[in-house]
């Protein structure tokens, strides 16, 4: 009887944990805005990074002198830019990305799709994203891809 006792505590714990950290956190107070439908807009800076790829995983802190941002603004666009300095003889690369988003609440999910002379095709590198946490200072993202060559996944955690 103990035993099950505490097994049912442990569950209304981690459920109670799980209601107070879901996606769409307001937890400095500050409220949502924007036509969007997103609860932070702004200018959100990649400072983390864990990409699984295959089963192998490699992550950490991003390397001074790369930049990944994202441009998430409150009529529905985004701009998308990463820079990777020169190295070991590899020219400097540059990546830009613009089109629409926005964010569905109930599913934390983030949509980006780019915008090409009047063509609209999902993002390369964010299409359809899990939204695990978003604060005023802080989103952690994951986009995961499962296809012919095998599974990626890539949590990134932002800051603004």
């Amino acid at each position: 009887m103990k035993v099950l006792k505490f097994f049912s505590l442990v569950m209304m714990f981690a459920l109670t944990n799980f209601a107070l950290i879901s996606c769409g956190s307001d937890d400095d107070g500050e409220s949502g805005g924007g036509d969007s439908g997103a609860p932070y807009a702004g200018v959100w800076k990649a400072t983390y990074m864990e990409i699984e790829e295959d089963g192998e995983k490699l992550g950490g802190k991003v390397p001074n002198g790369y930049v990944m941002t994202l441009t998430l603004k409150e009529d529905g666009t985004y701009t998308y830019y990463t820079y990777t300095p020169a190295e070991d003889g590899d020219e400097a690369e540059e990546y830009y990305e613009v089109g629409e988003w926005y964010y569905n609440e109930e599913t934390c999910k983030l949509y980006c799709e780019m915008v090409s002379e009047g063509d609209v095709f999902e993002s390369y590198t964010l299409g359809v994203t899990d939204v695990l946490t978003w604060t005023p200072s802080k989103l952690v993202t994951k986009f995961v891809e499962n296809d012919e060559y095998g599974r990626y996944s890539q949590t990134t955690t932002w800051s603004r």
